[in-house]
């Protein structure tokens, strides 16, 4: 346990990773703020282990798939003294059909079974409004087209890298209150066009790309599979933070 009343939050909050747009947003959002607000002068503690890890996001692959659920076993296996914080995806909402979100949904399952202490958090397209582009290559790629999809419904939230290492300070203030609970970040659900114009407002988008064609391209698209096939592996959680779109602060 830590008593943090006079430490800075590099030194309580440890963000894996170091090549992902994500893992290296978040650990500058650390440094930057490097105090947190505590009332009491002996509070304490578990040093706070954020996950994010994803070799299926590269590579939508069974081997891919193996090698995530392997670092987060050996993961569990080296932190069971700290609590560790997983970022999943809302992905595990909409399909079944990829190794990405067959992988999101077991790590889920393994780490609330697995560790004392662990809170999840599922966003869902994560944009940096700093760079002001998605974490997702393919999806800046789609905002700069002039195509969108036809006939298209909301489907996935939208938050920023701040809002998510917002989650993680009120996790870090409040471990009790969030042990073993899954989070949702973004209040509201974007069609495809409208995801596509929060990066690069275009007065002109033609939609041209069916439901049917887009099931036909899944064959060749993990990416699109995620986007329209396949069936819920988990529903949504009961909490829900708002991300930097929605009309509140938190």
């Amino acid at each position: 346990m830590i008593n943090f009343e006079h430490t800075p939050a590099s030194d309580f909050i440890s963000i894996l990773g170091s090549k992902g747009m994500l893992s290296n947003g978040l650990k500058a959002e650390v440094e930057k703020n490097n105090k947190l607000n505590v009332n009491s002068a002996d509070f304490q503690f578990k040093k706070i282990v954020v996950a994010t890890f994803s070799p299926t996001l590269r590579s939508d692959t069974k081997k891919a798939y193996k090698k995530e659920i392997d670092y987060y076993k050996s993961l569990i296996n080296k932190n069971k003294a700290n609590f560790i914080i997983f970022i999943s995806s809302q992905t595990i909402e909409m399909t079944n059909n990829t190794y990405y979100s067959q992988a999101k949904a077991d790590v889920e399952d393994i780490i609330l079974a697995s560790i004392s202490s662990v809170a999840i958090i599922r966003p869902g397209m994560i944009f940096d409004t700093k760079s002001n582009r998605y974490t997702l290559q393919s999806m800046n790629k789609s905002a700069n087209s002039i195509f969108t999809l036809f006939n298209d419904q909301p489907k996935i939230t939208i938050c920023s890298i701040v809002d998510i290492y917002k989650i993680i300070n009120c996790i870090a203030l409040n471990q009790a209150s969030f042990d073993h609970k899954i989070l949702s970040v973004g209040l509201k659900k974007y069609k495809f066009k409208e995801l596509q114009n929060i990066k690069h407002t275009q007065a002109l988008r033609i939609p041209i790309v069916s439901q049917f064609l887009l099931e036909r391209l899944s064959i060749f698209s993990p990416r699109v599979k995620a986007y329209t096939t396949g069936r819920a592996l988990r529903n949504s959680p009961n909490i829900c933070f708002p991300g930097f779109l929605d009309k509140f602060n938190y």
